[in-house]
């Protein structure tokens, strides 16, 4: 079986929506170009796969699902840099459009709205930091293991997710109007590993009583400083500048020594 679609990319401004629908069924002929034998292919394919039930999956099936996984992949990186660089209300959907290189209509087509859209953004990053420390604070390490992993979880989130500390930053500094009670929760489930953490070293005798969240905010707060001083020190007319907040520091000399200084703030 052998016939060409175009992908959803393609479409025009004027006409966003393809000559085949989302389940990859022919609604209409017009700009797509099927031809008559591979559409009678096609359509018997899949007649077949819906009766079968054997989960089978047409060449336009694959390809439509990786076309699509690509466009939003595209969408979400570029709304991302885009948001962490100029604020929520600093971006419309034409600057995510033209920087992902796609037509506007298919931001539309994954993302309800561009709040949905700066929402999926820093909910992709809580929740997989959450999911992480979460195992970490679970686990059967002791607590001051646990504590250095937490701390090497949230740099490495920060190298894999570069946007996120100015996004939440900035979030954060406005009062948090666009934070969701869901995303609420994900950012609740990072702060809770952290207590879990503290309360076993403090039953175990080895970290001090202390508030928690000030705890909290001089563990991380250090991390997502430097964060922020690192977008800065790599712009390119801070390169020459003899400044020295804006030296090269290693992500390896960050960790080492958040754990170091947080071990000395929780020690008996």
């Amino acid at each position: 079986m052998s016939f060409i679609l175009k992908p959803p990319d393609e479409f025009s401004a004027q006409n966003p929506r393809s000559a085949c629908d989302n389940d990859g069924h022919v609604s209409h002929l017009k700009g797509c170009r099927v031809d008559r034998q591979s559409r009678f292919e096609l359509t018997n394919q899949l007649v077949i796969n819906s009766v079968s039930g054997t989960g089978v999956e047409t060449k336009m099936t694959a390809a439509k699902r990786s076309t699509t996984t690509s466009t939003r992949d595209s969408v979400f990186d570029a709304a991302a840099a885009l948001f962490s660089a100029n604020g929520f209300d600093g971006v419309s959907m034409d600057d995510i459009a033209r920087t992902a290189e796609v037509n506007k209509a298919m931001i539309y087509y994954h993302f309800a709205d561009k709040l949905a859209l700066y929402r999926a953004i820093i909910g992709d990053g809580l929740r997989s930091t959450g999911d992480t420390v979460g195992a970490i604070a679970s686990g059967s390490a002791s607590p001051e293991t646990k504590l250095d992993a937490f701390i090497e979880a949230f740099v490495r989130m920060t190298e894999a997710r570069p946007w996120m500390p100015a996004m939440m930053l900035r979030e954060i500094a406005e009062g948090a109007p666009r934070l969701d009670p869901d995303t609420m929760q994900h950012m609740r489930t990072v702060v809770m590993s952290f207590i879990a953490i503290l309360k076993q070293g403090q039953a175990a005798k080895v970290f001090r009583e202390i508030h928690p969240i000030l705890a909290y905010e001089s563990t991380i707060g250090p991390i997502i400083i430097n964060a922020a001083r690192e977008r800065v020190a790599e712009q390119p007319e801070r390169k020459n500048q003899d400044f020295p907040m804006l030296i090269e520091i290693t992500h390896e000399q960050v960790i080492a020594h958040s754990q170091d200084t947080a071990r000395r703030m929780l020690k008996p």
